[in-house]
């Protein structure tokens, strides 16, 4: 059976206000041989309803489409996994229904794949977040070890829905339910399996963020638990894969996701959690500004009284964008 160039894989739930333009942008695309895989996570507004009667106005996309529908919720990691594994093209890719996209994005990265025999096709994109747009950089300069300890490091970021990738990639897939952090998840394994990586220095995709700064503590707590799932994973893959050899950046990542912990709060995890870099000296690795470093002191010693004081005033000047002196 001929397999379609691209498919496109889109998790929908709880996006009726925002799933028309999303959709719009996806049928009108300029490569024509698509495959859309609509995965129904039980939402429980009219987006399914909405996505069937815009696609009445594509007439030639009909066929090329699949709604999958869930008889029970299974989260962003669920439905994207059972996307992934239903679909049937030469290349794939994801799109959060919230989002939109470039009309000619899909025949780019194809063509790129095509002619530069990729397994891997990343492209740029803009943040949107109200009548702001920031570019967004998908690449990073240097060969296969090197990015791959970068990306350890989150020096750069394989975004699946900005990052095509061929089929034979998607056969060795393992998934975890971890909601949204399971783009990690997947994007290690994809840079581990992709044998050869091309890019397009372009943004094609648009990433809408509005809403999403909150960081209420119960937010903060499930984050902390998806990570405490994910990355565990994630490193002991990068140790059966290659032994000893990111182990630096490991400990930097690790040191990374505790600051990201640490400035919402301290949590019970924030100890209990790779121990082994709770000190002093594993700071030296952390390529952050010394400020940065001596909160994380103060919180390796458990000053938590002290730590609770400055990272009150460090969210306080994150906040209104005067944090200079703590980057």
């Amino acid at each position: 059976m001929k397999r379609p160039k691209v498919s496109i894989c889109v998790p929908i739930y709880n996006v009726e206000n925002y799933i028309e333009r999303c959709l719009r942008s996806l049928f009108e695309q300029t490569l024509d041989d698509i495959e859309y895989i609509f995965v129904d996570d039980c939402t429980p507004d009219n987006s399914i309803g909405r996505l069937k009667e815009v696609l009445t106005g594509y007439p030639n996309r009909i066929s090329q489409t699949k709604i999958i529908h869930h008889n029970e919720n299974q989260t962003l990691s669920g439905a994207l996994k059972t996307a992934f594994t239903n679909a049937t093209g030469e290349y794939l890719i994801s799109c959060d229904p919230d989002d939109w996209v470039e009309l000619d994005m899909y025949e780019k990265l194809y063509l790129k794949a095509k002619e530069t025999d990729a397994d891997v096709v990343c492209c740029d994109h803009y943040i949107e977040k109200y009548s702001n747009r920031k570019l967004g950089i998908s690449h990073y300069e240097g060969g296969y070890e090197e990015r791959m300890g970068a990306w350890i490091r989150g020096k750069y970021a394989a975004y699946s829905w900005a990052t095509l990738v061929h089929f034979h990639v998607y056969q060795h897939m393992q998934y975890l339910q971890c909601e949204y952090v399971e783009d990690a998840v997947r994007a290690c394994q994809v840079l581990y399996y992709g044998n050869k990586y091309s890019y397009i220095a372009e943004p094609l995709y648009h990433y809408r963020c509005e809403g999403q700064g909150a960081t209420s503590f119960s937010k903060v707590e499930k984050t902390i638990k998806l990570h405490m799932i994910a990355y565990p994973w994630i490193f002991d893959f990068i140790h059966q894969k290659f032994d000893n050899k990111y182990d630096e950046d490991i400990l930097i990542s690790k040191l990374q996701i505790k600051w990201e912990w640490c400035t919402n709060g301290l949590h019970s995890a924030f100890y209990e959690c790779w121990p082994e870099v709770n000190n002093s000296s594993s700071l030296k690795y952390l390529p952050v500004s010394i400020s940065r470093k001596i909160l994380l002191w103060i919180a390796f010693r458990r000053y938590k009284s002290v730590f609770n004081i400055i990272a009150k005033a460090y969210r306080f000047f994150q906040k209104n964008r005067y944090f200079l002196w703590i980057k």
